[in-house]
């Protein structure tokens, strides 16, 4: 049976987005749910903005970086509830993230250990351990995952030095990496950023589901 793929954007976390998953986890064979959103370096930012305008000078490039953390801090704050409740009411026990390799999760763990020892509160490693990565280091989801296959994800590192170049084939290839992995889980859920499409690299009989919270910019 072929079950086409579903797009799903939340306008609010509100029960129908929670009624939604409701009446489809468990029915499907395979199902990808995407939350949208996260933490940038600085520097990639700043290679960004620059390859798009060469003018951008360091304290509009300050500026706009600081608007972007606060985003991402308000879009995180409402993809924690969307996964805390995947978790309490559906026994959710890990959590895909982008950009992490087997290769890195061993520094992935230790940089937890040490984050569960010191003030969360703020700072940009918080941030940029995400939503799932936070949740794990308070101890409420059981298990981080690597989305990412090494080489495939550095062959499509669009950052080089501070150029920003697309590779489209090469993130085609690292997409698809990512689907495989998931592929082997009946239901799997990831955190990507808000660019990144699986459609075309799901497979039949998979029910594809992305979901962006209200707060990422709607001009992104």
């Amino acid at each position: 049976m072929r079950i086409g793929v579903a797009t799903v954007v939340a306008s609010a976390i509100a029960d129908g987005i929670f009624n939604y998953l409701v009446s489809v986890i468990g029915k499907l064979s395979r199902q990808f749910i995407i939350h949208d959103w996260h933490f940038v370096p600085r520097a990639a930012f700043a290679a960004d903005l620059l390859a798009q305008d060469a003018t951008y000078t360091d304290e509009e490039i300050d500026e706009a970086y600081r608007k972007l953390l606060v985003e991402v801090e308000a879009v995180q704050a409402e993809q924690r509830k969307l996964l805390t409740y995947l978790i309490d009411h559906h026994k959710v026990r890990a959590v895909y993230v982008e950009g992490l390799t087997d290769r890195d999760l061993p520094i992935f763990e230790a940089i937890a250990r040490t984050l569960r020892k010191v003030d969360k509160s703020k700072g940009e490693t918080w941030l940029r351990f995400g939503a799932a990565g936070q949740l794990y280091v308070e101890g409420k989801l059981p298990a981080i995952k690597p989305a990412e296959e090494a080489n495939a994800y550095q062959a499509a590192n669009p950052v080089n030095g501070e150029t920003v170049e697309i590779d489209e084939e090469a993130m085609k290839r690292r997409r698809q990496a990512i689907v495989d992995r998931l592929e082997k889980e009946p239901l799997a859920i990831v955190v990507l950023g808000v660019a990144h499409d699986l459609t075309p690299h799901v497979a039949e009989g998979t029910e594809y589901i992305r979901l962006t919270v209200p707060s990422v910019p709607a001009d992104r």
